[in-house]
């Protein structure tokens, strides 16, 4: 049962009931953003870094809320690590992933006077790719997360068609519906819940309210 309790924190992260569904749509969103990275890694290291801190960085958020810790939408690992109690020993850990902070924040933007500073070398966030792939792993085993595995031919043409439906009447209702969303809820919405959702949305008001209901997490509306 996924169930965190706070003791004393260090930064003003909240307290809150572990959301199964988000903590499982973390890390698929975590190993999304690191297959991005190297796929990117041909053509630009700095935004491969970039998907290579996201990754880790949702791992992180994973393991602390299936803790019960709300990390909200901090970036900063030296800062998320001061949410674990100071004898917890993931807590070394997420500190030491510090120097990929600023693959999110300064090395996002030119600095003040227009200069773009250069990315590291393409080793070394190779070296920090394998890292961050390491910790998506061991985060899944200590949330009780195992990965996905491999959708077969016929549940993927089920699901596509079921969220095919579900776009449809959403659409034909007015409803709020986000762009290329048949493709996500076919990889962050299982089986049963889309089949649930396609009763819910011919009484829906608000397409968002439908997934939060059933606490899909698209990356659309991820908080991060």
């Amino acid at each position: 049962m996924l169930a965190g309790s706070c003791g004393t924190r260090l930064t003003k992260a909240c307290c809150f009931m572990a959301n199964p569904k988000r903590i499982r749509a973390l890390l698929e969103m975590a190993d999304e953003d690191l297959a991005g990275a190297k796929i990117l890694l041909g053509s630009s290291i700095r935004l491969a870094r970039y998907h290579v801190q996201q990754g880790a960085e949702k791992a992180v958020k994973a393991l602390l809320e299936f803790r019960g810790v709300n990390p909200g939408r901090e970036h900063r690992f030296e800062i998320l690590s001061e949410m674990l109690p100071k004898d917890d020993p993931w807590r070394a850990r997420v500190q030491s992933l510090s120097r990929l902070s600023p693959a999110a924040t300064s090395l996002r933007y030119p600095t003040a006077e227009g200069r773009v500073l250069p990315p590291p070398a393409r080793s070394a966030v190779d070296a920090e790719l394998d890292l961050a792939a390491k910790l998506v792993a061991d985060v899944r085993k200590a949330v009780g997360v195992p990965a996905p595995a491999a959708v077969d031919g016929q549940e993927r043409a089920r699901k596509d068609a079921v969220a095919k439906q579900i776009v449809a009447i959403a659409k034909s209702r007015k409803l709020d519906v986000p762009s290329n969303v048949e493709e996500k809820l076919v990889i962050y919405a299982d089986e049963k819940d889309l089949l649930g959702m396609l009763n819910d949305v011919k009484t829906a008001t608000s397409f968002r309210e439908m997934l939060d209901a059933r606490s899909i997490v698209l990356p659309a509306y991820d908080d991060d």
